[in-house]
């Protein structure tokens, strides 16, 4: 049987390095126990992710550039990611992860993108927009580098639309466009929906999500606390987050309840199993050092 198809939006991918120390101290010469280096970015994790549950076929649609940015496609395609990438001038962004082992603790450092040339944005268009006819979803995901417009998340939202393509957003920043002309499931964080909404407690910011856009269906994370999930404005519901002991790193786990998530709906599974195996997956990705690379069994034990 044929596995659905998704366009997965990676347009702020990251090479990334995690260092590892046995005891962090600010303000202090730290030296690293160890070094990992990968390609990463919300749209990588959220395809690694897919790719990692194994019921659907994503394709990454990015930019990169410079060293760094021929480091993150020689990784991608060694790893067997699909993905289709526009080469830019300036360098691809390095983000660093630094992990206490002591406290469990993490930290991020993200460096600033490069700018995408304005000739660059028309061609990453047309490359979507020529995939889109094939898609069975476009996933929107996080931000977008300088001289990306506002209004591109937007016209891809059209064109998937115009596709019948199932829209999928993963993003906080300037997403306000997008929802005026309508989502089919919104994911975001508590703290995002808070200042979508201008609301502060979840009934509230919930009712005014799916009165002031066009929001079919609503998944926010909380972190380790309750998830929730609601369609076409009706019966919030809580789902519980496995409890993981002794997390490794946390990173990409909201990518990969992306990923997992979106898989699901796109097999027809229900919107809350869709999303209880995006929780048990992005559980599962905090007991591994690499982003998205979580072990299924673990997470299909959590369900």
């Amino acid at each position: 049987m044929k596995k659905p198809l998704l366009a997965i939006s990676g347009l702020n991918p990251a090479w990334q390095k995690t260092l590892s120390f046995t005891k962090f101290s600010q303000g202090a010469v730290n030296r690293a126990a160890s070094l990992m280096e990968m390609a990463s970015g919300k749209g990588i994790n959220t395809a690694r992710a897919a790719v990692n549950w194994g019921c659907a076929d994503p394709v990454i649609f990015q930019v990169a550039g410079g060293a760094n940015g021929e480091r993150l496609v020689a990784y991608l395609n060694e790893e067997g990611l699909r993905h289709q990438t526009l080469m830019i001038p300036g360098n691809t962004r390095c983000c660093t992860t630094v992990l206490d082992r002591t406290d469990h603790s993490m930290t991020e450092l993200i460096e600033p993108s490069a700018k995408v040339p304005d000739e660059s944005v028309d061609e990453l268009f047309r490359m979507f927009d020529a995939f889109l006819p094939e898609a069975d979803a476009l996933a929107l995901c996080g931000t977008y580098p300088p001289g990306i417009p506002d209004d591109f998340y937007a016209r891809l939202a059209a064109a998937a639309k115009k596709h019948h393509a199932f829209l999928f957003l993963d993003a906080f920043i300037g997403i306000e466009k997008i929802l005026q002309n309508g989502v089919d499931l919104l994911k975001i964080n508590l703290d995002e929906l808070y200042a979508l909404t201008g609301e502060n407690n979840v009934e509230n910011a919930f009712a005014a999500c799916f009165r002031n856009f066009k929001v079919g269906a609503l998944a926010v994370t909380d972190g380790k606390n309750p998830a929730y999930i609601a369609e076409n404005g009706k019966n919030i519901e809580s789902l519980p987050v496995p409890l993981v002991e002794n997390p490794v790193n946390p990173i990409g786990s909201g990518d990969t309840c992306s990923g997992v998530t979106l898989s699901e709906l796109m097999t027809g599974t229900p919107l809350r199993e869709a999303f209880r195996c995006g929780l048990a997956a992005a559980s599962a990705n905090c007991l591994t050092e690499a982003p998205a690379t979580f072990d299924r069994s673990t997470a299909k034990s959590y369900l």
